[in-house]
């Protein structure tokens, strides 16, 4: 990537200045208590966040249903959100709920496939409802004129036109018809916010800045969390686990680097495709992440964080070769060699699977983790 000539001058008074210090950096001693809220086991994820104190929810792989490598697969925290749930059964099919979606295991797939909440909430009477209290747009009950599935989905998407910010979150996921379903209402003036409604989630863009979004910010309304408010779903299931059922996993010191001894260090696995923060060996956070592909592979070797930029503007790749590109507002940028950086993305969400010309991608949310979790100076360990 190309970067500006200040920073290639802060990169060079970085570099002077730890030459300088050889300042040795002590091991933190292992920590058995999980860091975040959350912590990986050796299957899967336990998550904290929408529990009380002691408590949490599980997202696991096993032979009844990987809901693990699908949480990740469909876009983690920032489309699935944190687990509010564990398993169940609806109509026949293994299914645990989310924040944003409920997932459904279909073996027959052997994939997870979002539940149409808001369709069936639809079907439950709740509209009004969810139109007076939770701003969410009244299903379109008209018919749209199509004679087959594929001319529906052409023209319930093309709704999404009317807001090209909006449309550009429904299709920045892979597959959005199986993560989000189709439109079911026009985009519509809410006030503060537009919105527009899909079989499985609800998209807003904010016209000014809220506690939890900034002013033209598209976030999705907690598709699960509603449900759950208006008791679309109730039973035991909602009662958050025990952790200490979910003991930490701390898996083997990677490959070939068994001496690092650093109090907090970050690991990119490129064959794993996943990133891991240590404090000391023990791993306190860890992600999916798409790494360089060819011919612009991630540099292999140690480095050391040597800025972070809130946001950043990213260009490279060549006009003449048809690979050019311009990035704005890039967030969540740690630049550990040269232009070679660990941020967020917006632009895909295919994670898991190399996308980039060297760059390190993660979710919005997982490099906002990180970015508040390392500084200047922390290690990067990159290897196959």
């Amino acid at each position: 990537m190309k970067r500006s000539f200040l920073l290639s001058l802060m990169l060079a008074l970085f570099l002077s200045l730890l030459l300088s210090t050889q300042s040795s950096v002590q091991a933190a001693p292992t920590s058995t208590q999980p860091v975040g809220g959350d912590w990986r086991l050796a299957n899967g994820h336990f998550y904290s966040q929408t529990s009380p104190a002691g408590a949490g929810f599980a997202v696991v792989d096993d032979d009844e249903a990987k809901f693990w490598s699908e949480f990740q697969r469909l876009g983690a925290l920032q489309t699935v959100g944190y687990p509010i749930s564990r398993r169940f059964s609806y109509e026949g099919f293994v299914t645990q709920a989310f924040q944003k979606l409920i997932l459904q295991w279909r073996p027959e797939a052997g994939h997870a496939w979002a539940i149409n909440v808001f369709d069936e909430l639809n079907k439950a009477g709740l509209d009004g409802q969810l139109f007076s209290y939770r701003q969410t747009p009244y299903h379109w009950s008209q018919s749209d004129g199509s004679q087959n599935l594929e001319a529906a989905a052409a023209i319930r998407q093309s709704w999404l036109d009317a807001n090209p910010a909006i449309r550009a979150r429904y299709f920045s996921v892979a597959d959005p018809v199986t993560t989000f379903g189709l439109p079911t209402s026009q985009v519509e003036d809410m006030g503060n916010h537009y919105a527009i409604r899909t079989q499985r989630a609800v998209f807003q863009q904010w016209k000014e800045a809220v506690p939890w979004a900034a002013a033209g910010e598209v976030t999705l309304a907690n598709g699960g969390d509603i449900a759950k408010e208006f008791a679309w779903f109730v039973g035991d299931y909602l009662t958050p686990e025990d952790p200490a059922n979910y003991p930490v996993y701390s898996p083997p010191a990677p490959p070939g680097n068994p001496t690092i001894n650093e109090a907090k260090w970050i690991d990119v696995d490129i064959s794993e495709q996943r990133i891991r923060a240590y404090a000391g060996n023990q791993v306190v956070y860890t992600a999916l992440v798409s790494t360089g592909r060819e011919p612009n592979p991630t540099v292999i070797g140690q480095y050391r964080i040597w800025i972070k930029l809130r946001y950043d503007d990213m260009e490279g790749g060549s006009k003449e070769k048809g690979d050019y590109y311009y990035l704005e507002d890039v967030p969540y940028v740690m630049y550990f060699y040269q232009g070679y950086g660990i941020h967020g993305t917006y632009w895909h969400n295919n994670f898991g699977t190399p996308m980039s010309h060297g760059c390190v991608n993660l979710t919005i949310a997982d490099a906002a983790w990180f970015y508040n979790w390392a500084e200047v100076g922390t290690l990067v360990n990159t290897h196959y």
